[in-house]
């Protein structure tokens, strides 16, 4: 085992310290002592060897001046007085010795050694140049030994280790003491410290914290650790039990540490101290509370690692239900040193959530169930405005059927009197004019022409009303989807007219038709469609700039086959955001009043159904074009009325009962038709019935079918009954219908339907046919009539 410093008690490491400095001091002054005297011994043995020297040469230089070798050996003698002198020698100019004491003693070469006092060995030489008042040279050698020198330098060495070795000891001595004195306190706080870590905590009342050194500072600073440690401990001791969880705490090596109450009370177990016990005999303890006991070990099983966030769950025998999870507990630096293991009663809790999320479906399904019944109030509230919306266009609806019946009725014997006039104008004219006095003439034809310009222009005008009333009459039918295959230009028109009025202050309408298939369609619906995008490119327009403005109307063939209709304004224009939301319901730019924000989606909803789409560019400022694109049809349009067929000259002349309640159009059809035919006018449907009755038979009955008492409807029904020959001469001519009756029996009987007001030429052109093809009526009543 290696011996490290930190081996060492603090008082050893002192003592060895201490020692180690005294023993570096002893060692210093051992080394550095005898070579201090050594070194003046040298110099002095020098100086005094110099000084002899020169006292010699001083009392031999006569002797050399004179060469007087006596007087010279008697000086030289003089050396035996002084005990280290071992020879000396007196020597001439050219080196011969003059004198000598003890010659032999002196080494060879002796003028090579230059002037002065050297150590050579064991010796030292001082040689010493004589100059003679004389004039003669010469020069003196002297040996001196060093053997004293030497005896002396090793009692100087013994002198010095032995005060060296007086001075490590008494370092040794004053290391033990300063040792014991500075560690003895701090030993008793360890002391304190080792039995508080061994539980003695009373020991702390030991700790000297009168002291004002460092280890009293010590005492006082463990002291204050401890009271916080304390403090600490009984806090967490406090938060442990006030802890929800069940607590237990387990050292590394399996025992147990510490506990709460409640782990105590939450697996029932007696209210006695676990600390100390094994940890395996507390796992047993629980055991037998579980339903899977294996659970438990498993959590006690600190090789393993438990998944982070998932804390394991217990059922136990009684029906509660505990979650554990184990956590290390270690330091900062990371060393473990222990595990905890918390227990918590979850029972409740998932009690709880069982009723919250019991509570949260119902409340999804009462925010499902809301919020569908405030879409479906939504959709109420839609379907009331669009209600609203129809139920106004059917008020309107009805009330234009009504107001173009009652048009038509006038309108039809205006229209057949001035037919009547303009016919028989001509006639009128050659039989006139020739009586006319020649002056006269001029005048006469220009006022002939002038009334037959002024009967034309009232037939235009009564033309013109009528195509007014055949719109009006479009859109008072029912609005039932039933669909046939007709050509977009009708119902366009019949749009343009009814909204020629928003435009005409607004802009020029341009017609712009090219020739495009049938589609599959209902007349009234596309009518309604053309009608309002007409109206909003009419308001997207400012009324009293007509001349800079223009609306046009295009049928042309797509790109994919598909008919479209373009209506394209010169007005405002619309931003991204309003475009994009164009066909939302109630959305609306208009002031409050002028429009319900339904009129685009309805429109969007009709064309949808018939499979077509609507398509919208608009830049603001820059206008806008609305385009209807339907499906073409390959099935074939069904003409209101047959080709006419040109009546041929010498017709036979035909029976034909007028039958209608307004006598102003009885008289109008007799004279119209009274040249060709005989004409009998039944101001009602049962007088009609009274004369077939009566055993009169017509080739033609024309009948109303709109009348009171008895309509044309009834009538036809009873001559069917009746008279089946007589019933297949009759040609209705109405004004409109107003029931779903009515519009039915009219489709049932399309061939034998006229519009009022009748064209003259067309209803001459009808009779013929009907004679042409032989229909007579049968003159006598049927057998089976009662």
């Amino acid at each position: 085992m290696s011996l490290e410093p930190r081996h060492f008690s603090l008082r050893a490491r002192l003592v060895i310290l201490v020692a180690l400095l005294f023993a570096a001091f002893a060692l210093f002054f051992l080394a550095f002592f005898p070579a201090r005297m050594d070194a003046q011994a040298r110099h002095w043995v020098l100086s005094r060897a110099t000084g002899i020297a020169q006292l010699l040469a001083s009392a031999t230089e006569p002797a050399l001046d004179f060469g007087d070798a006596t007087n010279g050996q008697h000086h030289l003698e003089t050396l035996a007085s002084t005990p280290e002198a071992i020879y000396g020698l007196l020597l001439r100019e050219d080196g011969s010795p003059l004198a000598a004491w003890h010659p032999e003693r002196a080494p060879a070469r002796l003028m090579d050694i230059p002037e002065g006092a050297r150590i050579l060995g064991q010796e030292v030489l001082a040689r010493v140049r004589i100059q003679t008042r004389g004039g003669q040279q010469g020069t003196l050698l002297v040996g001196f030994s060093l053997a004293e020198l030497r005896q002396e330098g090793q009692h100087t060495l013994r002198l010095a280790a032995s005060i060296s070795a007086l001075i490590f000891a008494f370092g040794v001595l004053a290391a033990f003491g300063v040792g014991t004195l500075l560690v003895r306190p701090l030993g008793r706080v360890t002391q304190v410290a080792l039995r508080i870590s061994e539980g003695e905590l009373g020991a702390q009342s030991e700790l000297d914290l009168t002291r004002r050194d460092e280890t009293g500072t010590l005492a006082a600073a463990l002291s204050r650790m401890l009271r916080r440690l304390y403090e600490q401990k009984a806090l967490i001791k406090s938060q442990s039990e006030a802890s929800s969880e069940g607590i237990l705490t387990v050292s590394e090596s399996g025992q147990v540490l510490a506990h709460n109450q409640r782990l105590l009370r939450m697996w029932q177990l007696p209210p006695e101290r676990l600390e100390g016990r094994p940890l395996e005999e507390v796992l047993r303890a629980l055991a037998p509370a579980l339903k899977e006991p294996e659970t438990l070990r498993r959590l006690a099983d600190f090789q393993r690692e438990q998944p982070a966030g998932a804390p394991l769950e217990f059922s136990l025998l009684d029906g509660r239900t505990l979650t554990a999870y184990r956590a290390p507990i270690q330091s900062h630096e990371g060393t473990r040193f222990g595990w905890g293991l918390y227990f918590q009663d979850i029972t409740e809790r998932l009690a709880q959530e069982r009723v919250r999320a019991r509570n949260l479906e119902l409340e999804q399904r009462v925010a499902e169930r809301t919020q569908e019944l405030a879409e479906r109030l939504s959709e109420l509230h839609s379907t009331q405005e669009q209600l609203i919306v129809a139920d106004r266009r059917t008020s309107v609806g009805t009330l234009a059927a009504g107001v173009a019946h009652e048009i038509n009725n006038p309108l039809a014997y205006v229209t057949a009197n001035i037919q009547f006039v303009l016919q028989e104008m001509p006639e009128l004219r050659t039989t006139l004019m020739p009586g006319c006095p020649p002056d006269m003439s001029e005048g006469m034809e220009a006022i002939w022409q002038e009334v037959a310009n002024a009967l034309a222009e009232a037939r235009e005008g009564c033309s013109r009303v009528q195509h007014i009333v055949q719109s009006l009459k479009s859109f008072s039918r029912g609005d039932e989807d039933r669909r046939e295959p007709l050509h977009v230009q009708g119902p366009l028109d019949a749009a343009i007219s009814m909204a020629q009025n928003e435009i005409r202050h607004r802009a020029r309408l341009v017609r712009d038709y090219r020739e495009v298939p049938p589609v599959e369609g209902n007349e009234v619906r596309l009518a309604q469609v053309f009608l309002n995008l007409l109206i909003n490119a009419a308001h997207a327009i400012p009324a009293g700039a007509a001349d800079r403005h223009e609306i046009r109307v295009t049928t042309r063939l797509g790109e994919d086959g598909a008919v479209r209709v373009d209506i394209t304004d010169t007005g405002s224009g619309m931003s991204p955001e309003v475009r994009g939301r164009l066909f939302t319901p109630f959305f609306t730019t208009k002031p409050v009043g002028i429009g319900t924000g339904l009129g685009l989606s309805v429109c969007q909803g009709i064309i949808t159904a018939m499979g077509g789409r609507i398509e919208v560019q608009s830049e603001l400022g820059q206008g806008s074009t609305f385009s209807v694109v339907l499906p073409p049809t390959s099935a074939t349009v069904k003409h209101a009325q047959a080709q006419r067929a040109r009546s041929q000259p010498g017709s036979r002349r035909g029976q034909v009962l007028v039958v209608d309640d307004d006598p102003f159009v009885g008289a109008a059809l007799r004279r119209t038709l009274g040249r060709e035919h005989d004409v009998s006018v039944a101001f009602g449907a049962r007088e009609a019935l009274g004369r077939v009755l009566q055993g009169a038979a017509f080739d033609i009955i024309l009948c109303d079918l709109m009348m009171p008492d008895m309509t044309g409807m009834d009538f036809f029904t009873e001559l069917q009954r009746l008279y089946p020959a007589q019933a297949e001469s009759v040609i209705f001519f109405t004004g409109g219908a107003f029931t779903d009756t009515t519009r039915a029996f009219l489709e049932r009987h399309q061939e034998r339907v006229l519009s009022k007001p009748v064209d003259a030429d067309h209803l001459r052109e009808r009779i013929l046919q009907r004679l042409e093809r032989g229909a007579t009526a049968s003159r006598l009543p049927s057998a089976s009539l009662d």
